[in-house]
């Protein structure tokens, strides 16, 4: 699914603003993904991890 909602998303974006938008999607998934990754993580230790 994630692979056919970035197909559709990359064709509205050429649509709507060329080739050039395509760097500005790029930039703006990962930064969009960023609060989800840092809530996700939180209450997670790393393996391996010894705490006192």
């Amino acid at each position: 699914m994630g692979g056919a909602a970035g197909s559709r998303l990359g064709s509205v974006v050429c649509h709507a603003g060329g080739w050039t938008a395509f760097p500005l999607l790029g930039a703006a998934l990962p930064l969009l993904a960023l609060p989800y990754w840092a809530t996700e993580r939180g209450g997670r230790k790393a393996p391996g991890r010894i705490t006192p």
